[in-house]
């Protein structure tokens, strides 16, 4: 059976983030990061593993806007790499999306995405719940 994953367009660091990665991870999906800003740094994964919420996988982009690169969003070479070396079925996986250029990036790919809710503490974990549900209220 195919691996399904929820992907995060950011960083989880709001209060709250730790919530919806445990979710993820006790509904047996694959959390996953795919993003532009630089490296999670170890302070932020240890306070992460600290609350039992646990990252299997980080993409980040390393090259400047103006690189012209694939892997940048809304490109989908991150992606791409993450399915190819976790196994991971993009059509059955959703995006959750921290900005409106995540959503480019899901539509690319071909699955679906979710837009959160700015940076409301519980933001993260409705789109999540939302994702597991196959709710897609606010789908694009």
């Amino acid at each position: 059976m195919p691996r399904r994953a929820i992907f995060l367009g950011s960083f989880p660091r709001h209060d709250g983030d730790a919530d919806a990665v445990r979710r993820i991870n006790a509904a047996g999906w694959q959390a996953v990061v795919i993003t532009n800003e630089p490296e999670l740094d170890d302070d932020l994964r240890s306070a992460l593993l600290e609350d039992s919420a646990r990252l299997d996988g980080v993409y980040h982009c390393p090259h400047d806007a103006d690189a012209g690169c694939g892997c940048r969003k809304p490109g989908i070479a991150l992606l791409e790499r993450a399915r190819d070396e976790m196994g991971i079925e993009l059509a059955s996986s959703w995006f959750i999306a921290s900005d409106p250029i995540d959503l480019e990036t899901a539509r690319a790919a071909g699955m679906p995405g979710l837009l959160t809710r700015g940076a409301e503490a519980d933001g993260l974990d409705q789109a999540v719940a939302q994702a597991l549900a196959g709710i897609s209220a606010d789908r694009d």
